[in-house]
């Protein structure tokens, strides 16, 4: 993973392709890798990638005339670039990306079932969030990968490798051996990979983390990346090594290499070199650890010796730097030789120079001599300490009118000038550099002119304007600095001259501005419905210009209706604080204490902020609420008697004595479905009234009639009707109800004054003429008039009418006697009626 620039970013994948072993089909197969990345702290996947192939090449062997058709490798490359959106890429524990493959090769000695490809690859790497805790950008660049194995290692023979790699971001990487992973499907090519853990690679018996290539020793890695084994058998190997990358003590990233060896019986090499080395003039060899010291007089140079008992030879020779780093291939005069004999010996000369690689502690250097032997040269190797003691160098110094130390003080508005002055007794070129205690020169007016530097000598000025309206010192008035004064001499031996000052300017005395308020008290206790009004006054005897605002704890003020305007300007200031407590903004159960800070800051010539505040508590008590009333307005019941069919009207009456809003409704309609009440529900202030009207029938009689079972037909049936009152008042809102009964009876039938006729003449004399009972019982709700029926004396049906007007004129019969029958739903009457003509 590499940083471009922004969020961008590229991720490369790098197969190292067994050109002997695997399956050539991947070479015009595998043209993409579909990658994954997953979130770490619960493997949730975030997005896809695609890697393209882009590149295919050979790995060199380190020795080309080691080559063995039985390793041959080469090295696919594959990239993309990807954007990094930091609204997603933002976890705290970061992220993997992983791409699986399905199959290894099929003669892999030390897993288990390699050729029935069921051992797959997955490629892992870890890396951190893109941006910080802070929301700031967190560049990070992952390991670049260490180089692939060239060469095959041999039976029985020391093998070792540099399989570090490097940090563009200067992160330390620990190297340590690991399980290679298996993939979780056979197939895993198919589809992007699936969420971790990945499980191992399946091991034969006896093989495992620590001994991944058995020997003796098995396989290692150091922290630093060296690799070495001695392999015990010949075989295919495959292992891992985890690359974890630090920053600051805290671990950011990962990256696994998963790669082969090969190990094979060799031949014996032979033997290795062998190197010494004499002091200039001198027959005694140097001891391995040697250390030698260097005055500036004494001679320079090594004579170096290298001898092989294995003829003709190949050799090559390197200088390494133990502790410390610096490229120093130069202090060889050759680098490659070759001797013909066992007597012919490989001479060079190593010479150091005059100044040293690092100060006070003895440097190491190993000279290495390497042969050509198969599959890794052979090597010796002579460890040489060297003190090179320095030319003598005098220390540069600053000279007077400048003390070591300065405490200096300047009043606001000053502009100071402070000489500095140095000198070398070597004539040496001086240079003179500025450390502060974390201010920056230029923003409090400080600025270092240089006015002369030459051979031995140096001068310049430190000037500081303190105008504190061109310069803030409102966060700090004093500041540190040192002077350090470095001569560039022959070998850049540091021997600084310090200069320490410490600067203060004098500020002009500002007194705080005062704000108070017109009120008596500052804690207010008030009801709701009172305006609280006061005004608050900002003075400052300095007459600054001032700011002055209102601050709420906790709470919005202009939502619950507050008004107040922020003012600055010269003083005296004057603002109005108003707030009328409506109920409808404010919620005592919530809230009933209210605090206002009410801060004065006054702005001086230094930008010096000093600042007056006062508090005002405002204490809400809640009100007190009569209940409201409901009559029946100057109707002195409350329980009516009503006959069925018969209207009702009465006026229903809320009254508030307090003059709120007061709202009047019947209570449970949905219980009267059927009643056709006339009733609306109403609302006014201080009073409201509404009218009820009812027209009882017969089912409502019914239907009350059901609800009292206990009550005959012949009784009355009770209708209970309840209406409400309430106010709206909005901190304890009041009600009241009215019950009002209704005792609905039927209409009474009396039956005692029905006296029939019992004979007519339909003659047409106009007298008598039709049979009529116009005083026929009154129709109730449980006794209704259905029918009459007429019959001869034979039983013979003469005449049927079902309304109560009827009239029989009793054409076509005769003289005599005649029977009716009456039919009501509860009784029957019947009698005789003569015809006579």
């Amino acid at each position: 993973m590499i940083h471009r620039n922004g969020f961008n970013y590229t991720f490369n994948l790098i197969i190292y392709f067994d050109d002997v072993n695997g399956t050539q089909l991947i070479l015009s197969t595998e043209l993409a890798a579909s990658a994954t990345i997953l979130r770490k702290s619960d493997n949730t996947r975030i997005r896809n990638i695609n890697l393209f192939r882009t590149d295919v090449s050979y790995v060199s062997y380190t020795n080309i005339d080691c080559t063995i058709e039985s390793l041959r490798t080469r090295r696919l490359f594959y990239t993309v670039d990807v954007f990094l959106d930091p609204e997603i890429f933002n976890e705290p524990e970061g992220y993997y990306i992983s791409w699986e493959r399905c199959c290894r090769n099929n003669f892999i000695t030390n897993i288990q079932l390699p050729f029935d490809n069921t051992v797959g690859q997955t490629f892992y790497l870890e890396f951190p969030p893109v941006v910080d805790e802070n929301g700031d950008p967190f560049v990070n660049s992952s390991p670049i990968l260490f180089p692939p194995l060239s060469d095959y290692a041999c039976v029985g023979q020391f093998y070792y490798v540099d399989f570090a790699g490097s940090d563009a971001d200067g992160d330390s990487i620990v190297y340590s051996m690991e399980d290679p992973l298996d993939s979780t499907t056979d197939m895993a090519t198919v589809q992007y990979s699936a969420p971790g853990p990945y499980p191992i690679v399946p091991w034969i018996p006896g093989v495992g983390t620590d001994n991944q290539i058995p020997g003796n020793p098995s396989l290692n890695v150091s922290d630093k990346g060296f690799l070495t084994v001695t392999p015990a058998y010949a075989g295919l190997f495959v292992f891992s090594v985890k690359a974890e990358e630090f920053r600051d003590g805290k671990k950011i990233g990962e990256v696994r290499r998963d790669f082969q060896m090969l190990v094979i019986d060799c031949p014996n090499p032979g033997s290795p070199p062998d190197i010494f080395a004499r002091l200039k003039g001198q027959e005694t060899k140097l001891t391995d650890g040697a250390i030698i010291t260097l005055d500036p007089d004494d001679p320079r140079c090594l004579d170096l010796f290298i001898t092989d008992e294995d003829t003709p030879e190949n050799l090559t020779v390197r200088a390494i730097p133990v502790n410390f780093k610096t490229d120093i291939s130069d202090i060889l005069s050759l680098n490659h030789g070759v001797v013909l004999n066992e007597s012919d010996t490989l001479q060079a000369e190593v010479c150091f120079p005059y100044c040293p690689y690092s100060q006070n502690v003895p440097m190491y250097v190993d000279l290495v001599a390497y042969d050509d032997a198969c599959s890794l040269p052979l090597s010796d190797t002579l460890r040489i300490g060297l003190v090179i003691i320095s030319p003598h160098n005098n220390k540069p110094a600053f000279v007077d009118p400048v003390p070591e130390s300065m405490n200096v003080e300047v009043m606001e508005g000053n502009v100071v000038t402070i000489p500095i002055k140095g000198v070398d007794i070597d004539n040496d070129l001086l240079q003179l550099l500025t450390i502060t205690d974390g201010f920056n020169l230029e923003e409090v007016g400080m600025q270092i002119n240089t006015i002369e530097n030459k051979a031995g000598e140096i001068e310049a000025e430190l000037i500081w304007d303190t105008r504190c309206d061109v310069y803030d010192f409102s966060m700090r008035s004093e500041f540190n600095l040192s002077m350090l004064l470095e001569d560039i001499d022959f070998c850049m031996i540091e021997q600084p001259d310090f200069l320490n000052l410490t600067l203060s300017v004098i500020l002009p005395e500002n007194n705080d501005p005062e704000v108070s308020t017109s009120l008596a008290v500052n804690t207010i206790f008030a009801d709701i419905g009172e305006t609280i009004e006061f005004n608050v006054k900002v003075t400052d005897i300095d007459n600054n210009y001032v700011l002055l605002n209102m601050v709420p704890d906790g709470f919005t003020a202009s939502a619950l209706g507050v008004e107040f305007e922020p003012m600055e300007g010269l003083p005296d200031l004057n603002s109005p604080f108003s707030w009328h407590l409506d109920c409808h903004l404010i919620n005592l159960e919530q809230k009933d204490q209210f605090t206002f800070y009410f801060i004065a800051v006054d702005v001086d010539k230094c930008n010096f902020p000093n600042a007056d505040s006062v508090k005002v508590n405002v204490v809400i008590r809640p009100p007190e609420n009569r209940k409201p009333d409901i009559d029946l307005g100057e109707l002195p019941i409350e329980r009516f008697n009503v006959i069925v069919g018969n209207q009702i009207n009465f006026t229903v009456r809320g009254l508030d004595l307090d003059g709120d809003s007061v709202y009047i409704d019947m209570l449970d309609r949905e219980k009267y479905v059927g009643y056709d009440f006339t009733f609306e529900a109403a609302k006014g202030i201080g009073s409201v009234t509404s009218e009820f009207s009812w027209v009882p029938n017969c089912l409502n009689l019914g239907q009350q009639l059901a609800f009292s079972p206990g009550n005959q037909q012949d009784e009355p049936a009770y209708t209970t009707i309840q209406f409400i009152v309430w106010d709206n008042f909005c901190i304890n809102p009041q009600s009241d109800t009215l019950t009002v009964e209704v005792a609905l009876e039927d209409l009474l039938a009396k039956d005692e004054d029905f006296i029939p006729p019992n004979v007519f003449t339909p003659n047409d004399d106009g007298v008598n003429d039709v049979f009529t009972i116009p005083n026929l019982p009154q129709d109730n709700c449980y006794n209704e008039f259905i029918s009459i029926e007429i019959y001869n004396r034979l039983g013979k049906k003469v005449f049927e009418k079902n309304e109560r007007t009827f009239a029989w004129e009793g054409d076509d019969v005769t003289v005599g006697p005649y029977y009716y029958l009456l039919k009501f739903t509860r009784y029957e009457y019947n009698g005789i009626v003569y015809v006579l003509r």
